[in-house]
């Protein structure tokens, strides 16, 4: 119970060991020592990305100082990072060029003997006929091959990520395991660290809303280690960071979690609820809940909704009235709908076009909107990244806010 209680607070998706390939599986048995020089480096790496790198790396670790060029297929690749995009090779050969092109500052903490560089964490990559190639340049193959220090990363661990800045955060810490605590550092270093360069995050509280405490709470709900942030100040300037690191005890490990659940708690976040919300309506009657979001999920996309999604499932979900399935429904109707009026086609539409717009923006964007709405109004934000508010008020306007904006954004690309 306690292992589905830890997983609650994240969606996690955790791939049972009878479906993994053999290959897969055979993957998951061994251990990345990756030297901490290339986990502590600034650059703007996306999850993707940097899951990428680690097992690219693993792949290669045995060969890395007696081949020049080291191949893997796209399919695997897909498999080892958690990737549902497995059949887009464009996206990864796009990614794969953004790894390449990536220039990073490694070992950013100074650990060990020398002083390194700025380099490509791979020298060359390509993608052709289902296989991905790529090589390293000489030195780093050598530093990669015998690391005087190492961190021990799982890479069925970093499946479980979600977030770039959480994995990020996992990685950076998870040396310090047995130590209790990372050093102190700059906060523009963490920054640094975790690829949060972007301009908004110059300003602390919009770095400790949208990555910092993000971040912190997903590395707690899915990883094995718990992470506490802590900070030093310089009058009521925010100067350095550090984190506490604990090793979970094995059965607190989110391990297993309802497929179903699962499935039903990403529905009900795509509708517009928080975490704390979700769990009481599941709670409450998974069945009906089930029902209902399906319910509410053909209307949405019928555009027979006029006000929020949220709204119309609770009425739904908390009304007496029986919830039957489809066809059923459709036996016992006796007379056609009344045909919607001009208005309520007209609001409609409008609705559908906000909700739309809102999923066509880059998560960079979602987060600008996000700033811009709680500086302009005031609003309290319990959890920044999943935008939950305050109070009812505060949400329903931020609804219509952000709707109203991501369409304008949208349409501005367009002119």
């Amino acid at each position: 119970m306690g292992r589905v209680k830890q997983a609650e607070k994240i969606k996690i998706d955790v791939m049972p060991a009878e479906v993994r390939s053999a290959e897969l599986a055979k993957l998951d048995e061994r251990e990345l020592r990756k030297h901490v020089a290339a986990i502590h480096v600034s650059g703007n790496l996306s999850l993707v990305e940097r899951k990428i790198v680690n097992v690219l790396l693993l792949h290669a670790y045995d060969d890395l100082l007696t081949k020049r060029e080291h191949t893997i297929s796209v399919r695997f690749l897909c498999e080892a990072i958690g990737w549902e995009a497995s059949n887009d090779h464009k996206k990864l050969a796009q990614a794969a060029e953004n790894i390449m092109h990536n220039i990073v500052t490694l070992n950013m903490f100074a650990d060990g003997k020398e002083d390194w560089k700025k380099t490509p964490l791979v020298s060359s990559i390509g993608v052709k006929d289902g296989r991905v190639t790529y090589a390293y340049i000489e030195w780093l193959a050598e530093r990669y091959a015998h690391p005087e220090v190492f961190a021990a990363i799982d890479i069925k661990m970093q499946r479980r990520f979600k977030s770039q800045y959480a994995l990020a955060l996992y990685e950076n810490c998870l040396r310090y395991r047995k130590i209790g605590q990372t050093r102190y550092a700059p906060v523009d270093t963490w920054r640094e660290l975790l690829g949060a360069t972007g301009k908004m995050y110059e300003q602390y509280r919009h770095f400790s809303n949208f990555v910092l405490q993000k971040a912190i709470k997903e590395v707690n709900a899915v990883s094995d280690i718990d992470v506490e942030l802590r900070f030093k100040k310089e009058g009521r300037t925010v100067t350095e960071l550090q984190f506490g690191v604990t090793e979970k005890a094995q059965a607190e490990l989110p391990f297993e979690v309802d497929p179903k659940e699962a499935m039903l708690r990403e529905q009900l976040t795509a509708i517009g609820f928080g975490e704390s919300s979700i769990k009481s309506i599941l709670s409450k009657n998974l069945p009906r809940a089930a029902l209902a979001i399906k319910v509410t999920l053909e209307r949405e996309a019928a555009g027979k909704i006029t006000g929020s999604a949220s709204g119309y499932f609770m009425s739904v979900f908390e009304s007496d009235s029986p919830l039957d399935l489809p066809e059923r429904t459709q036996k016992k109707a006796r007379k056609a709908p009344a045909l919607p009026s001009a208005d309520e086609v007209k609001a409609d539409k409008q609705a559908a076009v906000t909700r739309g717009a809102w999923g066509k923006l880059t998560d960079a964007e979602k987060e600008a909107l996000t700033v811009e709405f709680v500086e302009k109004t005031g609003a309290e934000t319990r959890i920044a990244g999943k935008h939950e508010f305050a109070n009812i008020a505060e949400k329903a306007y931020w609804t219509g806010y952000r709707g109203k904006r991501a369409a304008e954004i949208i349409a501005s690309r367009k002119a």
